[in-house]
């Protein structure tokens, strides 16, 4: 399976708030990525070397126009969205200010396909993080099922979202009982059942890695010999 000719993967990291998403975005290459910062909340890691390279967005224009100008920019291999939970806040706040009714989620939900569909792209690799929600619902037979997804605006979104994703990775921390100051930030690659984790097989990756985004890029690339079949990165590398 190859993504040559394709567009290249979109990505989503998905999990409770301070389960290490944004930390996770760290060790990508800041004069290849591009972070489009709509959560304006600031980064948990150094950003001198990333000066003009985070765009702040409050607004629906403001976003799909940064995004449109990142994919001008040959040199942009990766494009970070922080966060799709606030995308789809904003993108339902410019719906409900410019529509009554019905008409309100008509074009909510045109405007959210579009901003996917921007997203597809054969130069940069797409990341988006998310926090998830839980669901739980009673079983014929007895008992409640549990199971996570990614938290959206809009019920044509529900558990559809990652769909549109090639990767889901689950941000989670694991901690030692015995050794109550050891923490692990990790990265679910498969889902358990219950937390919507996915990743293709041939990448390659254990159940559980670090949370570390560039690291997992680099893994898959080099499981499945080359970013040419991944879609990670540039071609040859």
């Amino acid at each position: 399976m190859s993504y040559k000719s394709t567009h290249k993967p979109l990505v989503a990291i998905v999990g409770r708030s301070g389960s290490g998403k944004s930390s996770s975005l760290e060790h990508l290459p800041p004069s290849e990525t591009i972070i489009i910062d709509t959560e304006r909340k600031g980064f948990p890691f150094p950003l001198k070397s990333w000066a003009g390279r985070i765009v702040g967005c409050d607004t629906k224009l403001e976003i799909e126009s940064a995004i449109a100008s990142a994919l001008k920019d040959p040199s942009v291999k990766y494009i970070v969205v922080e966060s799709l939970t606030k995308v789809f806040e904003i993108y339902e706040a410019t719906a409900q200010a410019s529509f009554k009714g019905y008409d309100i989620w008509t074009y909510y939900n045109k405007s959210i396909a579009g901003f996917f569909e921007l997203c597809k792209n054969r130069q940069a690799t797409v990341v988006f993080t998310a926090i998830d929600e839980v669901l739980k619902s009673e079983l014929p037979e007895g008992g409640v099922d549990i199971a996570r997804r990614i938290k959206v605006k809009g019920k044509a979104w529900e558990g559809i979202v990652e769909k549109e994703m090639l990767v889901v990775f689950y941000s989670w921390v694991k901690r030692d009982a015995k050794i109550p100051d050891k923490v692990d930030y990790l990265f679910r690659t498969n889902s358990d059942g219950i937390n919507p984790a996915k990743s293709p097989k041939f990448f390659g990756y254990p159940l559980d890695i670090p949370n570390n985004l560039m690291a997992a890029f680099e893994l898959a690339n080099k499981n499945a010999k080359s970013a040419e079949e991944t879609g990670f990165g540039e071609e040859g590398k």
